[in-house]
């Protein structure tokens, strides 16, 4: 096989400066080839080719080239080459255009929304957050969206620009930065996600819709109903406190160190289920903890993953962290209350001033970081008291007020609490598209 042919037309293409690839899904080059050696020649091709190799039983080798453009997104040219036919010819077979990402949007999502895949905790699932959202539309307000052509973002970062713009914010925003951001008032900008109340500045628009509720758009095995009418889990004897974060901060890990040394103070156990919260109190279980923060069914893992315990530590990243005009925690509340909830389990959480305007207090400890003892005397007190704890287990989550406020955009929510959360995203889109 001449692969000297593929460098060539590679280079016909305009493709011979490809700088390497970067980013978390970007795997060094590999092949099953038997010309490895001419393989890292090719990879190494004046410095700038990057090659991510996938496998494919049916033919001897399949590539794909990434070209990084200048906002940081791929290109791509998906090349397969082919066992040699008879004329010992070479087949290239690009991808078709629809799933290249080239410089720009995807434009096939529901209701003619445009997405551009950058950054942001909602990246993954944004689109089917669009498909969920849309579903069962009335035929006339999906044919307005549809007109519109409405850009959607998962970076937290866009304030929006040109046209009518969807942004959905896992991130800490205040309503002060919202209030006073430029772009955010000259545009048709509506964000969903934190601060913990609704902004109105200029144009812009931002609804609050906690991270914890929009997690649910990447969620297979649950939806926003299984956080209602919930049942008893049975527990692993011995299996009290569970903390599992991918980011080991001090603060955090600290806090974990506290309640584990108050535990063992009562003869209780606490366990590390990731590669944080280890200390000298705490024990390891490594059990199904494959997988990682990028994956897109990890709150489905994580769930699983705590399900053998009676409670787990639920704490933000901005637990005890003050917060100030332009990073406020009011309102972040992300997804690390779900699992637990989900798992059967009693969430220790703490970080938003506002957890239990969204959640309901019967059913969780809302823990001060900065009185831990607290927390773990509610803890040992649940754990001696059986009946008292299976209350706290079998409590609905969200009261019905809080599941219509904060969830009603999920459909799996509208036969029973109505589509409201849904129809005021939509009604305020479609303000925005016809006011351009």
């Amino acid at each position: 096989m001449q692969l000297h042919t593929l460098l060539l037309m590679l280079a016909v293409q305009g493709l011979s400066g490809l700088r390497t690839p970067r980013g978390p899904g970007d795997k060094a080059l590999t092949t099953n080839h038997e010309s490895t050696s001419t393989f890292s020649k090719l990879y190494g091709y004046n410095g700038q080719m990057g090659l991510a190799h996938l496998m494919n039983k049916d033919l001897n080798s399949t590539l794909k080239v990434l070209h990084t453009n200048e906002d940081g997104e791929y290109d791509l040219l998906e090349v397969f080459l082919q066992p040699l036919s008879e004329e010992h010819q070479m087949i290239l077979d690009q991808e078709d255009s629809s799933r290249r990402r080239k410089g720009g949007s995807e434009s096939s999502l529901p209701g003619g929304f445009h997405f551009k895949p950058t950054s942001g905790t909602f990246r993954g699932g944004a689109p089917n957050f669009l498909k969920l959202l849309l579903q069962d539309l009335p035929e006339d307000k999906l044919q307005s969206l549809q007109t519109c052509g409405a850009q959607l973002s998962a970076n937290p970062n866009d304030r929006g620009s040109g046209g009518v713009w969807l942004i959905l914010n896992g991130e800490k925003l205040s309503a002060e930065s919202l209030q006073s951001n430029r772009a955010f008032n000259d545009n048709n900008v509506l964000m969903l996600g934190a601060p913990g109340k609704d902004v109105v500045a200029g144009k812009g628009r931002s609804f609050y819709v906690p991270g914890a509720s929009l997690a649910f758009m990447a969620m297979a095995k649950h939806t926003p109903m299984d956080l209602v009418n919930r049942k008893e889990i049975a527990k692993e004897e011995g299996h009290v406190l569970a903390f599992q974060h991918h980011n080991c901060k001090a603060n955090r890990d600290g806090f974990f160190l506290k309640m584990c040394e108050g535990l063992h103070q009562a003869g209780m156990k606490c366990h590390a289920l990731g590669q944080c919260g280890h200390n000298q109190y705490a024990e390891v279980d490594n059990r199904n903890n494959a997988g990682g923060r990028d994956l897109a069914d990890r709150d489905d893992r994580s769930t699983d993953r705590m399900s053998p315990y009676k409670f787990a530590e639920s704490f933000e990243n901005s637990a005890g962290i003050p917060s100030t005009p332009t990073y406020s925690s009011s309102g972040y509340i992300t997804e690390k209350i779900i699992p637990a909830l989900l798992a059967g389990s009693v969430p220790v959480y703490a970080g938003a001033d506002s957890v239990t305007e969204v959640f309901n207090a019967a059913a969780l400890i809302d823990a001060d970081p900065n009185n831990l003892d607290e927390a773990v005397r509610q803890i040992v007190d649940l754990e001696k008291n059986p009946e008292k704890y299976k209350d706290m287990v079998t409590a609905d989550a969200v009261t019905e007020a809080q599941m219509k406020r904060f969830f009603s955009w999920h459909p799996a929510t509208w036969e029973k609490y109505g589509d409201g959360l849904r129809m005021r995203i939509v009604d305020q889109l479609l303000s925005f598209c016809n006011n351009q």
